[in-house]
Order: C-alpha cells, then structure tokens, then sequence
C-alpha cells in the first residue's frame, strides 16, 4: 500500500521489535537519579511560576493528602448530595454551605474529611489563579508607568515643558 512515486515500497519499522534497531539499551538509571526524580515535580511547578504559566499549583506531586476516595463513597456522595467530586473541584462550594450540605447528607466523616479537603484545595487554586492574573495586571501598569516616566523625562529633556520659552511666545502671539 505505502509507495513511493517510482512504485518502490516505503520501508515501515515494526515497533514491536524496536530494540532490533540499536546496539545497546538506555537504562533509566543513566538518564535519571531517584533524588532527581524526586524534585522533578516541585521544579517543574517553579519552572511554570517563573516562566507565568498557568497550572503550577496543579502539579502532580504524588502526595495525595487522604484525598482518595472509593468509587462506593463518590457514589454514596453524589447519591446523598447531588454532588460529585468532579464538580467540587471545577465549582468549589463556599465553605459553610459544603459544611452545611455534608452534615444534613449523613455521610461518613472520613468522607466528609475528603470533600472538604478537595474543595480547599480547589479554592486555593481559584485564589492562587487569581492572584497571578493581578501580578500580571501590576506588572503591565508597572511597565506602562516606566514608560511614562520615560516620556516625561524626554520631553523635559528638550524644554517642551510648559515653563520653557515656546510656550510664552504662543501666548504673546494669542493676546496680539
């Protein structure tokens, strides 16, 4: 089927015997280290900070804080509030209506530790992206003063300021 326009076939690789390509294997010991490993995800999240790239604070780090829950007490969950865990973290609640909403539910306080959990964690990333849409916001007016500034001093800088002589002989020519 795959062919060149003189009629020759087009050679395809079998992936599946890929290793038939090459002389030696790479080993993920001579690439990586476990304690580079190990920082990998704290310095990407620095990486997207320093470089304004949404999506820092939702870097995977392993770490799960008794977030997990089963697939019986998400079922439970949304059976006993209409609510799912997927909604939570796209539309956190505020804090006292989840609270309110968690206690008349009846559910398992494990479970209720785990919703309140994952809809702080969704909140804090709401303020977190907040907060650096108006970082970006007070270094655009930072800059834009600069360049104020900028201008200004040029302008004093050739004596079109309102004190200077041109000015003067404008209004003498006015009053004549």
């Amino acid at each position: 089927k795959l062919r060149l326009d003189n009629g020759q076939k087009i050679p395809v690789k079998n992936y599946a015997h890929m290793t038939d390509y090459f002389d030696y294997k790479i080993s993920g010991a001579d690439v990586i280290n476990k304690a580079e490993l190990q920082h990998f995800h704290g310095d990407f999240a620095e990486y997207l900070r320093t470089h304004n790239i949404p999506g820092a604070d939702t870097v995977y780090t392993g770490k799960t804080g008794g977030f997990n829950l089963s697939v019986r007490d998400m079922k439970e969950l949304t059976r006993a509030t209409g609510i799912s865990i997927e909604e939570i973290r796209n539309r956190p609640l505020p804090r006292e209506a989840l609270q309110r909403t968690l206690d008349s539910a009846g559910l398992k306080p494990s479970i209720c530790r785990s919703v309140v959990a994952i809809n702080n964690e969704a909140l804090v990333q709401i303020q977190n992206e907040k907060i650096h849409e108006l970082e970006a916001v007070i270094r655009e007016q930072a800059e834009r003063i600069n360049q104020m500034d900028r201008t200004e001093e040029r302008k004093t800088d050739t004596g079109w300021t309102k004190s200077s002589g041109w000015h003067r002989s404008n209004d003498r020519t006015r009053t004549r």
